[in-house]
C-alpha cells in the first residue's frame, strides 16, 4: 500500500541531509531546552481550522520520467468558507480544538480536494534536493490530475485508527516505482520509515501488513448505517 504524507506548509526548512543532521543534532543537545532552537515555518503557519487548508507534500515524488511535488486543494464551499465559529482558533482554546473541528466535520459534511501535481522541469529552478525552495509556480505550475472526495464518515473511528496506527503497513517505497519519493530528505525518510515500523511491529508484538481489499479495514458507524470506504 502506498503512502503519501501531506502537511499545510509548502516547504521544509530541514533543507537537505546535511542541514537536516544538524537540526537534530541541536533538538537532541537541546531537548530540555525548546527556546533554544527556533523554527520560523511553524509560526508562519495560519492557526485556522483545517479543513480549509491546502495540504502538500513538502518532498518531491517521481511522476514518470518526471519529478515534483503533490498537492489537494480544497474544492467545497464548505471547506474554504467554514463556520466562523470553527475558523480561527482562540489562544485559550483547549488544545484538541483542530481534531475536534474535523471530526464535527466529517460527521455531517463530505470533502473534496482537486489533486494537483506540480512537476520540475530545471534542477536550479526547482531543485529536488533542497525541500526549503518553493518553487515559483510561473515556472512549475500546479497541474490538476483528479479528484479524491471522503463521503460523510465517523473520521475519529476506533477501531480502524488503531488498524491504521498500530497494523497496517504504511511505506511510500512500496508502491509504483514511476511515483516513489525522490530527493534527500525522502533518502532519509526511507531508513527512518522502516526503523520505526520495526520498532512498532516488536512493541505490538505482530508484524505490519498490506491491505489488499476492503474487507480487511474495519467498518465504521455513521447515522445508525454500518458503512465501509
Amino acid at each position: 500500500m502506498p503512502d503519501f504524507l501531506f502537511s499545510n506548509a509548502p516547504m521544509l526548512e530541514l533543507t537537505d541531509i546535511d542541514t537536516m543532521l544538524d537540526i537534530m543534532s541541536l533538538r537532541a543537545r537541546n531537548f530540555d531546552n525548546p527556546d533554544a532552537l527556533k523554527q520560523n515555518a511553524p509560526g508562519m503557519l495560519p492557526n485556522t481550522n483545517i479543513i480549509s487548508h491546502s495540504l502538500l507534500t513538502q518532498s518531491t515524488f517521481r511522476f514518470g520520467d518526471y519529478y515534483g511535488y503533490l498537492a489537494l486543494f480544497p474544492v467545497l464551499d464548505s471547506q474554504t468558507k467554514p463556520h466562523p465559529s470553527t475558523q480561527n482558533v482562540p489562544s485559550s482554546d483547549r488544545p484538541t480544538i483542530l481534531s475536534d473541528w474535523l471530526f464535527d466535520y466529517f460527521h455531517n459534511q463530505p470533502a473534496k480536494y482537486e489533486r494537483k501535481v506540480q512537476l520540475g522541469t530545471n534542477h536550479s529552478h526547482h531543485p529536488p534536493e533542497d525541500a526549503s525552495v518553493v518553487w515559483d509556480e510561473a515556472t512549475a505550475p500546479y497541474q490538476t490530475i483528479g479528484t479524491l472526495a471522503f463521503p460523510v464518515q465517523d473520521s475519529f473511528n476506533r477501531e480502524r485508527r488503531v488498524f491504521w496506527e498500530d497494523h497496517m503497513r504504511l511505506d511510500p517505497w512500496r508502491g509504483l516505482e514511476a511515483h516513489r519519493p525522490s530527493g534527500s530528505v525522502n533518502r532519509v525518510r526511507e531508513g527512518v520509515h522502516e526503523r520505526s515500523m520495526k520498532q512498532r511491529d516488536e512493541l505490538n508484538a505482530r508484524d505490519s501488513s498490506d491491505v489488499h481489499n476492503m474487507d480487511e479495514i474495519p467498518w465504521v458507524v455513521v447515522h445508525g448505517m454500518r458503512l465501509k470506504w
